[in-house]
């Protein structure tokens, strides 16, 4: 369900950047059955958040929208994932933790998600994390200050 980079100051971790992956959702059928299929996630992404805090108080957390799925725009996986999406956002102050949901930058206008961007429609290429990279940065660097 996660993975976590941390970015490192001389002394102690300045920033913890949580990237959700939501493999439970990778099932087309496991989709709409549920509203724990976005409750429990959520749950999961806030223990996460709130235990770096506890364990780490002088640390930041960028915390990242879940990334889109599919190539369609109408992709059922999609719509779980906005709920998702929606819950968490709750969880940055805009201080301690941030959230930043890089979604539209991978999409095309049309709302679809290219090859070039994701070669499954799941995990990023090249040019996607470059995309990634270009969202998070400005981010980053405000958050390092």
């Amino acid at each position: 369900m996660k993975s976590v980079m941390i970015a490192k100051s001389a002394c102690c971790v300045a920033i913890a950047l949580l990237a959700l992956n939501c493999p439970e959702l990778g099932a087309q059928e496991s989709v709409g059955k549920s509203s724990d299929a976005s409750q429990l996630p959520a749950a999961g992404v806030k223990k996460i958040v709130d235990t770096v805090h506890e364990k780490m108080p002088g640390t930041k957390v960028l915390l990242l929208g879940v990334f889109p799925r599919g190539g369609k725009a109408d992709d059922p996986r999609r719509l779980k994932l906005a709920e998702i999406n929606k819950i968490i956002s709750t969880f940055g102050d805009g201080s301690k933790t941030r959230y930043l949901d890089i979604t539209k930058a991978f999409l095309e206008p049309d709302g679809t998600l290219t090859k070039e961007v994701m070669h499954d429609y799941l995990h990023p290429t090249e040019r996607g994390y470059e995309i990634w990279y270009e969202q998070m940065k400005p981010v980053l660097d405000e958050m390092m200050k």
